[in-house]
């Protein structure tokens, strides 16, 4: 059992028969496994109709950061006058790219999922930051936090890498750039954290989020800045394997000090990773 306030709700909520017509995907359980403060778990996803469709809904308008870019596009052409204005309106709004990388469609996806099947609650969309195309946020891939019920909540930071190496664990899980040692800063580096709470902080200051913001600094400062959840995401196209989470997640919770938590999820895909940009898009995107 972990040691924490944040009581881990793994992956895949049980369905009954009044839920499951609501179940964005088909997935199935394979392999999970846990040891001190991490818990693991290897899924893979069928590819059906409700699939695709979580594909060109959830996920392609996290993409796209389709409310914002809705009202952008609405208040750019309300500013507009005639002729040249109304000429550079449609140059911007169509010169937004169209195209994205296998390894955006499986953040995407990851915080779609987290989202659907964990409770997590995201604050921003990360899209909003890229002021140059290979732009990310600070320090992590993924912030935001875990719904405690009400406006209690804890933060969930997590880190999102797509693979489709045949080797388990695939190369993405270890090093200085793998998933393991980019989740463990977390818990050793004060800047970082710093980092993290202040792009919160002007994210849900003066906005509905802000109780669940200064719920979890609360929980973090007041346990020493140890209780928050790790989410740890790998997005394969591969047959699902023990191997791939096993030795990363046991070395991580073995070390990880309570009330820390971490949760690795590795989501099999039916499809091959080079397809994934295309499985987003919709006739009118062809």
């Amino acid at each position: 059992m972990f040691e924490s306030g944040v009581a881990p709700i793994f992956a895949v909520r049980a369905e009954t028969p009044e839920s499951s017509a609501m179940t964005p995907c088909t997935i199935t359980d394979h392999y999970e496994g846990r040891a001190g403060q991490a818990a693991w778990k290897g899924c893979s996803i069928a590819d059906d109709p409700d699939f695709r469709a979580f594909l060109r809904g959830p996920v392609r308008d996290r993409l796209r950061d389709a409310e914002e870019a809705e009202s952008f596009a609405a208040e750019i052409a309300g500013l507009a006058g005639t002729g040249l204005g109304v000429e550079t309106v449609e140059a911007v709004l169509s010169a937004e790219p169209k195209d994205q990388q296998p390894w955006e469609v499986g953040e995407a996806l990851a915080e779609a999922l987290l989202e659907e099947y964990r409770g997590v609650i995201w604050p921003w969309n990360k899209e909003r930051d890229k002021l140059t195309p290979k732009a990310s946020l600070p320090g992590a891939d993924l912030v935001g936090f875990v719904s405690l019920g009400g406006t209690d909540a804890a933060l969930a930071i997590g880190e999102v890498k797509t693979s489709g190496d045949a080797e388990k664990p695939p190369g993405v899980m270890s090093g200085r750039s793998g998933m393991a040692h980019q989740l463990q800063r977390f818990e050793d580096d004060p800047e970082l954290q710093g980092t993290i709470l202040k792009w919160l902080r002007a994210r849900c200051k003066g906005t509905d989020l802000w109780p669940q913001y200064k719920s979890a600094v609360a929980r973090f400062m007041n346990s020493g800045a140890h209780d928050f959840v790790l989410f740890g995401l790998l997005m394969r196209d591969t047959e699902p394997h023990s191997l791939d989470l096993k030795a990363r997640g046991k070395t991580l919770g073995e070390k990880a000090k309570a009330p820390t938590s971490y949760e690795f999820t590795a989501w099999h895909l039916p499809c091959p990773i080079d397809q994934w940009p295309g499985l987003t898009k919709d006739e009118d995107d062809a």
